[in-house]
């Protein structure tokens, strides 16, 4: 059926997963400036996934640092912010003629 402009839209409509596999596209679209579909975590699951406690995560939402959201009595966490406070992290490097400890030292026979 023709639009106001006399456009046949019905060959733009397709049938069953197909039709939203073409929106969820052209919604991600970058050309379009839509952002990126954040993926959220209940607070269980992020603390498994960062691998911290509840309290350090509650801190880092105080803070500032996670994106959290409440959706009625759930607390909704970003996991797109947990992945940049972790890629924000300092890495661990190995000094340089280090000093080895007590506990390290090979022990000796009597």
């Amino acid at each position: 059926m023709p639009d106001k402009r006399g456009h046949d839209r019905s060959a733009d409509l397709l049938e069953g997963p197909l039709h939203i596999e073409k929106q969820i596209a052209e919604l991600n679209n970058p050309a379009r400036g839509y952002p990126e579909p954040q993926r959220w975590l209940r607070v269980k699951a992020a603390c498994e996934y960062a691998q911290i406690g509840r309290s350090k995560l509650y801190e880092l939402i105080r803070q500032g640092d996670i994106a959290a959201r409440k959706m009625g009595s759930a607390t909704l966490i970003s996991l797109n912010s947990l992945d940049l406070l972790m890629l924000n992290l300092p890495e661990l490097r190995a000094r340089e003629n280090a000093v080895r400890r007590r506990w390290m030292k090979p022990r000796r026979r009597k």
